[in-house]
């Protein structure tokens, strides 16, 4: 019992000298010299420099059994992975002006989630046609209609509340590397399209129509054709499906979003950095193996953002729920660019007094970074990365169960 004791003792005395209050009094009074300076610059640095994609001899998801047990029985769900508590939907809508100036623009955002403030936001397209040639005025049109479309609203609220329950999750909290935050980020996105996804098949199991997809994910669509597996609304999806899923997936997004995707990440990874100063401070002083930590956590949020329920249905109409890890089934890591693992190297290479400047800086800072679903409108040309601050004009629309 004295032993216990003693330990906290010990426990409180750390706690308050590695207390925010105290940290910050000292930050704010020190005269940092240069050797200093290099000290804190390693403990702000040493985190970024561990990542899981260090380890490329063996990704650690392979060695995962692939065996889907009993106990992986989830609760009742609607729209795939989606609670019943997320029935119910808040989201602002913007009203963005399709003109000949917007169509400077390389891509077209389509809503986002923003973190800080728990807020969902779509944009509505209005075509401003003045000065448009006439195939690009009934392009805009076409695609003003498709977008602003019921399906188009339902498919990203899907997107954006997976975005939500995966931040409810504590997917991009403090406690992993800076590297593996940018992963983070990545994997945030496909899990978010998995889900769309996942509630895609469940409509054509109902109704045997392709057309569901509405052209989106075609690695998936030609497996479909290719008949490389049939999905059955009575049993779990085959190893093949589930691979193909996940690891297409993956690929497709890649592909197609990681360069837009990027330059608004790394603005994300900044703040984030900046924003766990002191947390890092923390690990520093209490954990000797932060490499080992923060792998083990990195791969606890991958099984949480990749754990999705599917809906199964008997012969007499009774439905059940079964949650899949769909990590278990990825053969390999996402990666970030060499460009942008050089970039977030650079920013975490600061001073403790420095490092402490952008925490205050960035509590201070009212301007939120939204990642944005996007589809491009050019080939070529700067990505625009959206940035806002969503703070009101909050309407609630309700999401009936009946796609």
């Amino acid at each position: 019992m004295a032993v216990k004791t003693a330990d906290n003792k010990r426990q409180k005395l750390k706690n308050r000298i590695f207390s925010k209050k105290n940290l910050s009094r000292f930050a704010n009074g020190v005269v940092i010299g240069s050797v200093v300076s290099l000290s804190y610059a390693a403990v702000i640095n040493a985190p970024q420099s561990v990542d899981i994609s260090d380890h490329k001899d063996k990704f650690p998801l392979d060695s995962v059994s692939l065996n889907i047990t009993p106990s992986h029985q989830g609760k009742t769900v609607l729209l795939s992975n989606l609670p019943k508590d997320y029935a119910a939907v808040s989201y602002k809508v913007d009203t963005v002006i399709v003109d000949t100036n917007y169509l400077k623009r390389d891509f077209r955002t389509f809503g986002g989630f923003v973190p800080e403030t728990k807020s969902i936001s779509f944009n509505y397209f209005k075509v401003d046609t003045a000065g448009m040639p006439d195939d690009v005025k009934q392009r805009e049109l076409r695609n003003a209609k498709y977008f602003n479309s019921e399906k188009s609203l339902k498919e990203n609220i899907i997107h954006e509340v997976t975005h939500l329950i995966n931040d409810e999750k504590g997917l991009k909290r403090f406690g992993i590397s800076l590297f593996q935050f940018a992963k983070i980020c990545v994997h945030d996105e496909i899990s978010a399209n998995i889900s769309q996804l996942l509630d895609m098949r469940k409509k054509y199991l109902e109704t045997k129509d392709i057309s569901v997809f509405r052209g989106k994910y075609p690695f998936y669509i030609q497996a479909l054709k290719d008949k490389k597996f049939q999905p059955d609304s009575t049993k779990i999806p085959t190893s093949t499906e589930l691979e193909l899923i996940v690891n297409g997936m993956r690929e497709w997004w890649l592909q197609k979003n990681q360069t837009y995707y990027e330059k608004t990440h790394y603005k994300m990874a900044k703040k984030w950095f900046d924003k766990s100063f002191f947390y890092r401070l923390k690990e520093k002083a209490f954990f000797k193996n932060l490499a080992k930590k923060h792998n083990e956590e990195y791969m606890r949020r991958l099984n949480d953002c990749y754990s999705f329920n599917i809906e199964l249905e008997d012969k007499k109409g009774s439905h059940t729920n079964v949650t899949v890890n769909f990590a278990k089934f990825m053969n390999k890591d996402v990666d970030i660019s060499d460009e942008l693992k050089s970039k977030l190297k650079s920013y975490a290479n600061v001073s403790f007094r420095e490092g402490h400047q952008r925490y205050k800086k960035a509590l201070a800072n009212d301007e939120y970074i939204q990642a944005s679903e996007a589809q491009k409108i050019r080939d070529e040309g700067v990505v625009v990365v959206q940035k806002r601050n969503v703070e009101s004009n909050v309407y609630i629309n309700s999401l009936s169960k009946e796609r």
